[in-house]
């Protein structure tokens, strides 16, 4: 639906592009999305609309990466971005033109102009984890933090993963 790959092929990915990066000894960005409120749109709108931002979102983000980027849904409204090589300046440089880009979309559907805004969780292998499950995990807390702290906005993982704030507050849909 979304244009992106599905997360069987960025796991797939992610093993190869990690044996890649330590044979080189290059980093490897990975950024996560998650759109704000999603379940407001499909709440208040129905299914239609939310999947409409999904597709949206999607092509905005195929067409605003890099060739040799890898865009996949890792499911429900997440999306996981794996940028071979590239530093954590430039992971989250591109993170933060990706929000600003979203939230510059307008979905145009039943008459009205739907405005979406996202949150973004950016770590580095190996910084912040030797392992795709560790790498993941710092992204997606990064990602939380973001939503905990007002949304529509990037933050990075801290190096020493301890509690994931994910775990301190599931109310963040």
């Amino acid at each position: 639906m979304t244009g992106l790959y599905n997360r069987r092929h960025m796991e797939a990915s992610f093993y190869r592009e990690i044996s890649r990066a330590q044979r080189h000894d290059v980093p490897l960005g990975v950024i996560m999305i998650d759109i704000d409120h999603f379940n407001v749109f499909n709440d208040t709108y129905g299914h239609d609309l939310g999947d409409k931002v999904l597709r949206e979102i999607g092509a905005f983000v195929q067409g605003n990466i890099r060739d040799e980027d890898i865009a996949c849904r890792y499911g429900g409204e997440e999306i996981i971005i794996i940028l071979p090589g590239a530093s954590l300046q430039n992971t989250h440089r591109r993170a933060e033109q990706l929000r600003i880009g979203i939230e510059g979309l307008a979905v145009d559907m039943y008459d009205e102009e739907h405005t979406v805004t996202a949150s973004l969780g950016v770590a580095l292998f190996p910084e912040h984890g030797g392992s795709i499950k560790e790498v993941i995990r710092a992204a997606d807390c990064a990602l939380y933090k973001a939503k905990n702290n007002g949304r529509n906005r990037v933050v990075i993982a801290e190096k020493a993963l301890s509690v994931c704030c994910k775990d301190e507050d599931e109310d963040v849909s």
